[in-house]
């Protein structure tokens, strides 16, 4: 539990620091993803898994557009 708590903290700070996009994405991605076994811990199941659906899945698709302008 304090991993994740850790890692929800440094996080954010990486995706501030770093000048690539697509390791802050990765980054945000990880950060939701620590967030979500959080809530998991505190026995909020359905509220994890919709963060995960919703905010890991918004993010994803701005991942693939991404890509896309970037090989552009």
């Amino acid at each position: 539990m304090i991993l994740f708590l850790s890692l929800i903290l440094i996080l954010p700070i990486f995706i501030l620091i770093n000048n690539n996009p697509i390791y802050s994405l990765l980054a945000l991605i990880l950060t939701f993803i620590n967030f979500s076994f959080v809530l998991f811990s505190l026995k909020l199941e359905f509220l994890a898994l919709a963060y995960l659906i919703v905010y890991v899945g918004a993010i994803c698709v701005i991942n693939f557009k991404l890509f896309i302008f970037i090989k552009k």
